[in-house]
């Protein structure tokens, strides 16, 4: 992966069928970054860290909504479901370790 790659498929946001998309903004040796477009506009950061007996993974996400009363409601319903996004991408990383470090 590097800086400018850009990754597209179809998600499903609040009942909705929408097209996204993730362009990675800056890749280092430790860390990964996107700009991520599902409906609303993510900045998303991945960074990994070797600690005693083992790895830390750190997930960062933070979204821009709209202003005034709708932005309100839509971060209203969306709170609980980019929680969920960031638990099960923190699994699927724990799980992508796991059978990387068994192989």
């Amino acid at each position: 992966m590097a800086s400018g790659d850009v990754a597209r498929g179809k998600a499903r946001m609040l009942g909705f069928h929408v097209d996204g998309h993730a362009t990675a903004v800056d890749v280092g040796g430790t860390y990964f970054e996107q700009d991520v477009i599902v409906g609303v506009r993510m900045g998303i950061r991945y960074e990994v860290k070797p600690i005693e007996g083992g790895t830390m993974i750190t997930h960062t996400l933070s979204a821009q909504m709209p202003r005034g009363i709708s932005g309100m409601v839509l971060a209203l319903f969306l709170r609980r479901r980019l929680r969920w996004l960031q638990r099960t991408a923190l699994e699927n990383l724990v799980l992508q370790s796991e059978a990387g470090a068994s192989s």
